[in-house]
């Protein structure tokens, strides 16, 4: 279980650009461990997106949020480096990442954590891999609510898969 503040700023280091469309960076901490840091687009949603990587650090989701730093003049979000694919696209991910049925489950019970905690996932997604991790990220948009259905929480989740089965990516 990870519990971290937003007001700790970290010292990152061997920066690697991975995208400049989106702000988004890679490096190291001082111990060696990789990371992953986020410019936000709107520097108003940093402030929301640290404070839920860290609830939801709290309930064991997530990547680790470490805290900001100082990139480009602007504070960015420094959390660990989860390698894979996002599942809202699919046909983009490598080939050899595809969903198994412990994958899929670990989803589910991931979003079952969300909807016991009475967190809505405005934009739902999660971090896949070859080593069949299952990561939520990007938390920006979640929100607390209380009126949404358990079948409200399965449709979004069954939204995903749907991508992934008609991009032949789901092993039964």
């Amino acid at each position: 279980m990870y519990h971290q503040t937003s007001s700790l700023t970290v010292l990152v280091q061997d920066l690697n650009l991975l995208s400049t469309q989106r702000g988004y960076y890679s490096g190291h901490l001082n111990n060696g461990q990789l990371v992953f840091i986020k410019i936000p687009r709107n520097p108003e949603s940093l402030a929301s997106e640290a404070a839920w990587l860290t609830r939801l650090n709290g309930l064991g989701l997530g990547p680790r949020y470490h805290g900001t730093t100082m990139l480009e003049g602007k504070r960015a979000l420094v959390m660990d480096f989860v390698p894979g694919a996002i599942t809202q696209f699919p046909m983009a991910a490598p080939a050899d990442i595809v969903l198994t049925p412990g994958m899929i489950r670990e989803m589910k019970r991931q979003v079952n954590i969300l909807y016991e905690n009475q967190i809505w996932p405005l934009d739902l997604q999660f971090i896949v891999n070859q080593k069949r991790q299952v990561v939520i990220t990007d938390p920006e948009l979640f929100k607390l609510n209380s009126s949404y259905t358990k079948e409200d929480y399965d449709k979004i989740l069954t939204q995903i898969l749907i991508l992934w089965k008609m991009d032949d990516r789901i092993i039964d």
